[in-house]
């Protein structure tokens, strides 16, 4: 008995084109575009206990986590989000959280050279340059809140 394989079976394109969608598909994965392992972020900052009216957030790796990779956002009405494109992998991060005073020299005063305002720091440093908030990135949705307290004046 003599076993007949179809031409169109052995097709080049057809192989060509089983491989390039095979590769494509691993690539890719099940999931869609790949985050690298990173997760969402988001929470509330409170300012004594009211939400900060603008900011930024930092996260930065403690030393233990093996990955130097950081990220941050702004601060809006109390809320800030990463998304996963943004976001962290799992681990243990410094949390630095800071708000300076705007500038309040008009147009018409920085025109005629009057002297810069002095910007301050408005939340205290142990949240921002000698922070010692730590936040752990779990496996999940990751809703990290904070409350801080404003800077001596």
């Amino acid at each position: 008995m003599a076993v007949h394989l179809t031409h169109s079976f052995l097709n080049p394109r057809a192989i060509s084109l089983a491989i390039c969608v095979c590769v494509t598909t691993f690539f890719l994965g099940c999931g869609g575009t790949s985050t690298g392992g990173r997760l969402p972020i988001s929470g509330e900052v409170l300012l004594d206990g009211q939400p900060l009216d603008e900011g930024m957030i930092h996260f930065e790796p403690s030393v233990e986590l093996k990955v130097r990779l950081d990220s941050g956002a702004t601060i809006s009405k109390g809320r800030y989000q990463l998304a996963a494109e943004h976001g962290l992998p799992p681990g243990k991060y410094i949390v630095s959280i800071s708000s300076r005073t705007k500038e309040t020299r008009t147009a018409d005063e920085i025109m005629k050279g009057a002297e810069p305002t002095t910007v301050k720091e408005r939340i205290a440093a142990k949240y921002n340059s000698e922070s010692s908030l730590v936040a752990e990135v779990k496996p999940g949705p990751n809703k990290l809140d904070f409350k801080v307290e404003s800077a001596a004046p």
